[in-house]
């Protein structure tokens, strides 16, 4: 089952893909602004856990930027790579 850790604003490119199972949306404006805005950290953190609940077998960072390997890291996958 293939998932995929999309920011908002490319999200709807990967709406109804077919080889994707699920998209996790993170919004990355809310991450900046998460000191001045509790419910950004909320949806943040919301998104986080849905990824770490999925027991991943692998994940795939393919920017290697810190914020998409924050992302892999967090999401619980026995292998990151990237």
């Amino acid at each position: 089952e293939l998932w995929c850790a999309v920011e908002g604003p490319a999200a709807p490119l990967l709406a109804g893909h077919p080889a994707l199972a699920r998209r996790v949306v993170l919004d990355r404006a809310g991450l900046s602004e998460a000191s001045r805005r509790p419910a950004a950290l909320r949806g943040a953190l919301l998104a986080l856990g849905e990824l770490r609940g999925a027991s991943f077998d692998a994940a795939l960072d393919l920017q290697g930027l810190l914020r998409s390997a924050l992302v892999a890291r967090s999401s619980g996958a026995r292998r990151v790579l990237g």
